[in-house]
């Protein structure tokens, strides 16, 4: 399997578990921080962050200041993308991608948690997140 996806589903699956128990969105904001860490750590991304209505919950491999901004951009970004998806009856968004001419940006979908990954252009993210380091 593809450890980011295995993470993705472990995450969603920790909060769903955990919804309505007390102290349990603090054990689902451990395992986001933990992951978005471990992703921002490796040395093909330049940065990623969680974030739950466009609020920053956690970063990794980028100043705060940044990861404040891309959290805040991600909402605008995901709020339409997931009405445009209900409305073609696409299903359930899982990302968003936007690729510029010198990084990209991948917004990946746990619940109600947007992920996000900056990376370099040339980048290829479905193999750098593949395992786990």
């Amino acid at each position: 399997m593809h450890w980011l996806a295995d993470e993705i589903e472990n995450l969603r699956q920790l909060a769903q578990e955990q919804s309505g128990v007390r102290g349990g969105r603090g054990k689902v904001i451990k395992a986001i921080t933990r992951l978005v860490e471990d992703i921002g750590a490796r040395d093909d991304v330049k940065g990623s962050f969680a974030s739950h209505d466009g609020f920053l919950l956690a970063f990794g491999g980028m100043e705060r200041g940044r990861a404040e901004s891309l959290a805040a951009i991600a909402q605008m970004i995901v709020d339409p993308a997931l009405t445009a998806s209900g409305r073609m009856e696409f299903g359930d968004l899982q990302q968003v991608l936007i690729v510029a001419d010198q990084e990209k940006l991948a917004l990946l979908q746990s619940g109600t948690f947007t992920i996000g990954i900056v990376a370099k252009r040339q980048t290829h993210l479905g193999q750098s997140l593949s395992q786990k380091q």
